[in-house]
């Protein structure tokens, strides 16, 4: 088989790949992130006498991949430093005077400073778990989340602008929170009762089933906190949802997870789908939704290549089959002579009468429609500007990726408020919802059949294109 150069022989980057490869070993080929793996295992290598350090290294090689695990899910790149942060953040917190002044009121709330559940019946228990651990934890934990909303009003890239920033940065808050409450509590008390091989055990189970405990509590609020920031309307009313959700699953858990396997089982898996069901909800209303890696749209234009075939190894083609043989039609008699009728003589010829002179014109004066008049708006999808007008239709050839809903092959139409005439809307005549960015940056959906208000800087996410509004 020949090569691309038209030769046999084999190229230099056909016998050393990396020579050809190297542009692509840092993106497709994960170099750096098994670089990193690598220094990992050679630092636990290295401390395999030190039962101490081995165990938090292994502890913390466990939570970053569960977290990266969750975050490949969520499908948005973050910066590390963020995320590292968040997570440096809340173990200052946990380390610090103002964690104690938290639990010692947290905990005064419901009578009983100490935590202890002696003596309380079940509700009592249950209430003491979700308004005093589930209440101090969840609160310590979406401290940096908030921290980092506030800074996104300056950098969009650090803070909390939608839904899944608020996901990403509150599990690595709870990522930290996770390492101080295991590695530095629970191991060690169980290295004390039952030694090191215990603490390892410890260390591991703990900090596996993350995903379904402090990482979806937390997730799930963080979720929440996004979503204010998209709609900052309605932001306490999120905020206290939120809050209440991730402390009424944390005291849940702590509750009824001494009731067997069973029941640790169930609440797991219904957390996890919560948490899940707030990230995939989260994507949809991603702003950057067609930037984000984990996205795929449907739909979209592809060219499909031809599969390489091995002229070489291919069979010959197979000789034509005859045809089978068709008899030849007679030709048909010809027709008996018929004689030419006789030309009629030439009629005279009239003259055109004059035409009389064309009259003034007179214009009809403009019918105005309310907003279609002088309003000066378009949209630029692409390299294509399109006016809005009230009463303008555009197909699906005008606002690429769309599907009209029904046979008229429109996907978008131009209307105005019944209310007020002065204000245009884009009505969604196609077959999925859109997403827009108003002004204010306010984030709306667009379900098929409605209208977004039409306003100069206004952003509108169509799925597999974007338009904007001047």
């Amino acid at each position: 088989m020949k090569n691309r150069l038209g030769s046999e022989s084999a190229t230099m980057s056909e016998m050393f790949p990396v020579i050809g490869e190297k542009k692509n070993l840092l993106k497709k080929g994960h170099l750096i992130s098994v670089a990193v793996v690598l220094l990992y295992v050679i630092v636990l290598f290295s401390n395999l006498g030190n039962p101490d350090i081995f165990r938090n290294m292994l502890g913390v090689g466990v939570g970053v991949g569960v977290y990266f695990a969750l975050y490949q899910v969520c499908g948005k790149t973050k910066p590390w430093y963020v995320l590292v942060g968040a997570t440096l953040i809340t173990m200052v917190v946990m380390s610090s005077p103002l964690w104690n002044l938290l639990y010692e009121i947290f905990y005064g709330i419901t009578g009983n400073p100490t935590g202890s559940s002696d003596g309380l019946s079940l509700p009592q228990i249950l209430i003491m778990r979700i308004v005093s651990t589930g209440g101090v934890e969840e609160l310590v934990k979406i401290l940096p989340v908030v921290l980092f909303w506030a800074l996104g009003r300056k950098s969009a890239k650090l803070g909390v602008m939608e839904p899944l920033d608020g996901i990403l940065i509150a599990m690595a808050s709870a990522l930290g929170f996770v390492f101080i409450e295991t590695l530095g509590q629970y191991a060690n008390n169980a290295v004390q009762q039952g030694g090191t091989t215990v603490g390892l055990e410890l260390v591991i189970v703990r900090i596996l089933w993350a995903f379904k405990g402090h990482l979806a509590y937390s997730g799930y609020f963080g979720y929440f906190v996004g979503l204010a920031a998209m709609k900052p309307k309605h932001a306490v009313k999120l905020l206290c949802i939120g809050y209440a959700c991730a402390a009424t699953m944390h005291g849940l858990w702590d509750t009824c997870a001494d009731f067997g396997v069973v029941m640790q089982l169930i609440l797991g898996v219904i957390f996890y789908a919560l948490l899940i069901a707030g990230v995939l909800k989260a994507r949809q209303l991603s702003p950057t939704r067609a930037q984000n890696f984990a996205t795929v749209l449907v739909g979209s234009p592809m060219v499909a290549q031809a599969p390489l075939v091995n002229r070489a190894a291919a069979p010959a083609s197979a000789p034509p089959v005859p045809r089978p043989y068709v008899q030849a039609q007679p030709v048909p008699a010809p027709q008996p002579y018929v004689q030419a009728q006789p030309v009629p003589p030439p009629q005279p010829q009239v003259r055109p009468q004059p035409m009389p002179p064309p009259q003034p014109q007179v214009r009809p004066d403009p019918v105005m429609h309310g907003p279609a008049a002088g309003n000066g708006l378009k949209l630029m999808v692409g390299l294509r500007t399109l006016a809005l007008k009230d009463g303008d239709r555009f197909q699906a050839s005008e606002i690429g990726g769309l599907r009209p809903a029904s046979a008229d092959g429109y996907v978008a139409a131009v209307n105005h408020n019944p209310k007020d005439p002065t204000i245009l809307g884009l009505q969604n005549l196609s077959t999925t919802p859109w997403k827009a960015v108003l002004p204010g940056g306010e984030v709306r959906e667009v379900p098929v059949g409605k209208s977004v208000k039409l306003a100069s800087g206004s952003k509108i996410d169509f799925g597999t294109s974007q338009g904007e509004v001047q």
